[in-house]
């Protein structure tokens, strides 16, 4: 970074410790528009000035998220969303952490709108009924966690902090975690049915391998992916919804996740375990849920990052195998 930049940044932080948010939303505004004005790139210097300018960008996205006044934050949220959904999922994330009465009046994007909201509900908010959320907007998933959400999801836990420093805590794409006891041995499958089912679009996971699908039982599908000499265990579906909402939202050894966009996915992806049509019903899936029968199990090379699951749905004699790991 140059010394034109390294001004820049330094303006940047002297505007938020001064809290004088209207002088730091003219300064995005001004260099928003430089950067839309700005030809693509042509050479390395420019490659690297439109890096750092893009950066300087998201730094102050960063601290009005965290620390601004709740309109220019959802201002400048809304801008770098429209930018790139994906570079914004701490953003839209961090903006969250604000009572929604805060932010109401001011996320006029719709689509944003309602990630902040669901993000919103993974926090604990009650926003069914609120004017202006239409639960359609996101395959019909609702405005209040289910009680079977709840059974294992701790929003003080299982929701990140965010600060100008970046985040820290929630929850994490590990399953099953140490303490489940495999006891069971995993058999031999003989000629069970294997088939990939394509999910593009729900899981946004570039380690999952699959899904698979297997025409089978849990414990069978489990077979077909692990060793012969490998042991599992049974386990209840909502012990492992909170990794599953990580993993369907992008949680990896690299790059950006949403919470929000992992409980939309994993709602899709039960919908479509259990054949369901969306918008879906809430009833209805929480009928899917409460069939579901589920077998877990590790790798010897299990770091960080892993989740070895089938999810057997009895009612269709179908087995989806979620199976993957990443490293850093």
């Amino acid at each position: 970074m140059d010394g034109e930049f390294s001004e820049l940044f330094s303006l940047i932080d002297r505007l938020a410790d001064g809290r004088r948010w209207d002088g730091l939303r003219a300064l995005y505004d001004r260099l928003d528009d430089e950067h839309a004005r700005t030809d693509p790139p042509a050479s390395q210097e420019e490659v690297q000035k439109d890096h750092d300018l893009r950066h300087a960008l998201t730094w102050i996205g960063r601290l009005m998220a965290e620390r601004g006044t709740p309109w220019h934050a959802a201002h400048i949220v809304t801008r770098e969303y429209e930018e790139s959904r994906r570079e914004a999922r701490n953003l839209h994330e961090a903006l969250a952490m604000r009572r929604w009465a805060e932010l109401d009046g001011h996320l006029t994007h719709r689509e944003l709108r309602h990630l902040v909201a669901h993000s919103r509900v993974l926090r604990g908010s009650d926003l069914s009924g609120a004017a202006g959320l239409d639960p359609a907007v996101f395959a019909g998933v609702p405005f209040t966690l289910q009680p079977w959400e709840r059974a294992c999801w701790r929003p003080d836990w299982h929701m990140r902090d965010f600060s100008w420093r970046g985040s820290g805590g929630g929850a994490m794409a590990s399953f099953p975690d140490d303490g489940l006891e495999l006891s069971v041995p995993i058999a031999s499958a003989g000629d069970t049915l294997l088939r990939a089912e394509p999910i593009a679009g729900i899981v946004d996971s570039h380690w999952i391998k699959g899904p698979i699908t297997v025409h089978g039982t849990a414990w069978e599908a489990a077979a077909r992916v692990m060793a012969a000499d490998q042991y599992g265990a049974s386990v209840d579906f909502v012990n492992a919804y909170p990794a599953l909402l990580a993993v369907a939202g992008g949680n990896a050894a690299y790059g950006q996740w949403s919470e929000a966009r992992g409980r939309i996915a994993a709602w899709r992806l039960l919908a479509r375990i259990g054949g369901l049509a969306e918008p879906v019903d809430i009833e209805a899936l929480a009928g899917v849920v409460a069939r579901l029968r589920c077998v877990a199990w590790r790798q010897p090379d299990d770091e960080i990052w892993f989740v070895h699951l089938a999810i057997e749905d009895p009612l269709s004699g179908t087995t989806w195998v979620l199976d993957g790991q990443d490293f850093d």
